[in-house]
């Protein structure tokens, strides 16, 4: 590992790193990191000092936070810390956490597995991915936001989103199957949404989803909502209009305003109470 230093404008010096594997990548602390894939391994970060920041790179996992201890926490020192880093091809897993902000672009997938998972007002922005992935798996939690707005094809997507958390999947995407959980006021956005979606959605969270998605074994309880994008869905089929979202499957008004007027088959939506 290399370290090199020149300076930055104003605030900061910028430290440049030679990266080794990074499949696996964790962020916190309030870091902003944009990680991009393409020739070379390097990370630059810019800070005050190297006392201002944390970096490992061992055994494939790729780590960066704010230094600091209980008596002197990483959120009362001073300037921002800000990193850039480029490497060879597309982690498998990232860590976001404690208002961190990680920008990921310009990689592409062969049919690979990613895991994410996001808390404490972190975000993870993804775009200007292409390909395929097999299965990607996202926790959104406290209030933190994960957004995808890329031209790639999702084989499975397994989302969990609660306490506040938004996630996103913009509608360049194509999900082909999506398993949700959406909970405590969570917002989940899937507009490239068009297969299957299946879960549950409780306690104010709602679930936003595209015209030609179909919803099957999909739950709402306790003031979770759906809503069509388009303002259709189809659920085994089954075209159906919605209400508007503010009074949409509230209690046992899910069955009734979710049903048709002619049959439905039973048990393609359910309702706890």
């Amino acid at each position: 590992m290399i370290a090199l230093s020149t300076s930055a404008p104003a605030f900061a010096k910028i430290f440049v790193y030679e990266l080794g594997s990074a499949t696996d990548v964790a962020v916190s602390a309030g870091i902003e990191l944009d990680l991009r894939c393409g020739a070379g391994n390097e990370l630059r970060i810019e800070a005050e000092s190297e006392d201002a920041f944390e970096f490992d790179n061992r055994a494939g996992r790729f780590e960066l936070s704010r230094g600091g201890t209980w008596l002197s926490p990483w959120s009362q020192s001073s300037g921002p810390v800000a990193a850039r880093a480029v490497v060879p091809s597309l982690p498998k897993s990232f860590e976001v956490s404690s208002v961190a902000v990680v920008r990921l672009a310009h990689c592409v997938s062969s049919g690979a597995d990613l895991a994410a998972e996001l808390g404490s007002g972190s975000r993870l922005q993804m775009e200007d991915l292409n390909g395929a992935f097999r299965r990607m798996s996202v926790d959104v939690l406290s209030g933190s936001k994960f957004s995808l707005d890329a031209r790639v094809v999702l084989e499975q997507a397994d989302l969990t989103v609660s306490s506040g958390g938004l996630l996103h999947i913009g509608d360049a995407a194509v999900v082909k199957e999506t398993t949700v959980q959406i909970s405590s006021g969570a917002v989940a956005e899937l507009c490239g949404a068009n297969g299957v979606v299946s879960g549950a959605v409780s306690s104010g969270g709602r679930l936003d989803i595209g015209a030609q998605t179909q919803a099957q074994e999909l739950e709402l309880s306790s003031g979770g909502t759906a809503r069509a994008d388009c303002w259709s869905i189809k659920i085994k089929a089954v075209p159906l209009r919605l209400p508007p979202p503010l009074y949409c499957c509230k209690g046992k008004e899910v069955i009734s305003r979710l049903q048709p007027q002619q049959s439905q088959p039973a048990g393609t939506v359910k309702t706890r109470f």
